[in-house]
């Protein structure tokens, strides 16, 4: 009798193999799938793919930002970000207000236009040239009424406009209107006078809105000055004296506002850091760090970067062989970049100390043909009315002042410092 043997036969191993590696198989494929994540159900649909070009409009939500307006139109948010930092100096978008309307052009997630309607006057129109965007605040189709303010100043301008009610940007309007003619920091006494015809929007509700000067007269130190506001035909809005003639320059008096000269430009100034003397070609004005720097007039950037001493610096290249510099600055616009052009008002900077400088000031200079210029005594006419336009001038400018006339009479104490009427000058200069 033969023993069995204790090991399986060949063809009983191959069997036993085959389903150990079977058994094997569904092993792995089981881990497998568990492994896998599951799938939730969820019962909101898949979120819809954002469209990146069209049109879209509506109106605010309340907690809306624009950035999500935005971002939900399909701008980029890179776009978003330039967008603000464009307009800055024209309208604060985290100011915008539930309820208001919108409208928004996009092309393949680049903004192409936007339009907000900041209140029932004005409208924010933003539109994209090259690689900038250009934002405008644009008055509504409005109904108007006139009236005169008028009255004697005690201490400034300011004081006299607020104890009547009036709201400060009357004040702050006039001054820049004037800015060529009267230097109202130091020109303006106790007894001077003004009368100033304004135009306000009427409103849905009860009350009105200031909208601009139409005409005024300032009495300083028996200097009387009067300006109309006047649209030639395919113009733009400007003041003129009673004459025709311009009173802004080409140039704005001072790149800054509310400021005052903490250095004026000398052939020999001792340098208050070096310690030795030289030519100071420049204006330095003291003022806060942060403070807007304004481009002096129309132009194209031409250097805008770091430059030694200088610190952040501004050059502007305008008509007529001048150049304009900002030394100092703390920072750059936005939309200041080389070969970007600029417009007078349009904020270029914020002050700074950068460079050599011992605190906060901006040094304004201005060169003609590279030869170095004080702004401050080179003062540039915009040119007067054509001969054409002169007479619809003259008839506007009449009924403008006649509404002036008709309100109270020049006060007596600014009227006993006047000359007398054979030497009285209209529209000069009380600086």
């Amino acid at each position: 009798m033969r023993l069995a043997s204790a090991w399986p036969s060949a063809s009983h191993r191959n069997g036993t193999q085959q389903l150990l590696i079977g058994s094997l198989a569904v092993l792995l494929t089981q881990v497998v799938a568990l492994s896998r994540p599951v799938q939730a159900t969820s019962p909101h649909p898949p979120a819809t793919h954002v469209q990146t070009s069209g049109v879209s409009q509506g109106t605010i939500a309340h907690g809306q930002s624009v950035f999500a307006l935005l971002q939900q139109a399909g701008v980029r948010a890179a776009e978003v970000w330039q967008l603000q930092q464009d307009i800055e100096s024209v309208y604060d978008l985290h100011h915008v207000r539930a309820g208001q309307p919108y409208w928004v052009e996009v092309d393949d997630g680049r903004l192409q236009r936007f339009v907000y309607d900041i209140d029932a006057h004005y409208r924010l129109e933003v539109e994209r040239r090259g690689q900038t965007f250009y934002g405008n605040r644009v008055s509504m189709a409005q109904a108007y009424q006139e009236r005169v303010v008028h009255g004697v100043i005690r201490s400034t301008l300011y004081e006299a406009l607020a104890a009547q009610g009036e709201v400060p940007k009357i004040a702050a309007d006039l001054a820049d209107i004037l800015a060529w003619k009267i230097d109202f920091s130091k020109d303006v006494r106790a007894g001077d006078a003004f009368r100033i015809l304004i135009q306000e929007a009427l409103q849905d509700g009860p009350g009105v809105a200031y909208h601009r000067i139409l005409a005024a007269e300032m009495v300083t130190q028996g200097r009387v000055s009067r300006v109309v506001y006047y649209t030639p035909d395919g113009d733009q809005g400007a003041y003129y004296d009673p004459d025709g003639r311009a009173v802004h320059r080409m140039f704005l008096r001072s790149p800054l506002r509310y400021t005052r000269i903490s250095s004026p430009f000398s052939r020999r100034r001792l340098h208050p850091i070096l310690g030795h003397y030289q030519p100071h070609y420049g204006i330095d004005y003291a003022a806060p760090k942060g403070t807007p720097v304004h481009s002096v007039a129309d132009g194209v950037v031409v250097q805008a970067g770091r430059k030694g001493s200088s610190g952040n610096l501004v050059e502007i290249r305008h008509p007529h062989l001048y150049t304009t510099y900002y030394l100092h600055l703390s920072r750059f616009a936005r939309a200041v970049q080389v070969g970007s052009r600029v417009s007078q008002g349009q904020v270029i900077g914020y002050v700074g100390s950068t460079g050599l400088a011992t605190g906060p000031h901006l040094c304004f200079r201005l060169t003609k043909n590279g030869t170095y210029l004080d702004p401050l005594r080179h003062l540039m006419e915009s040119p007067p009315l054509s001969p054409q336009a002169l007479p619809a001038f003259q008839v506007h400018a009449e009924q403008l002042l006649a509404q002036l006339d008709q309100a109270e009479v020049i006060p007596q104490q600014a009227a006993t410092r006047l000359p007398a009427s054979g030497d009285q000058t209209t529209g000069q200069s009380g600086s």
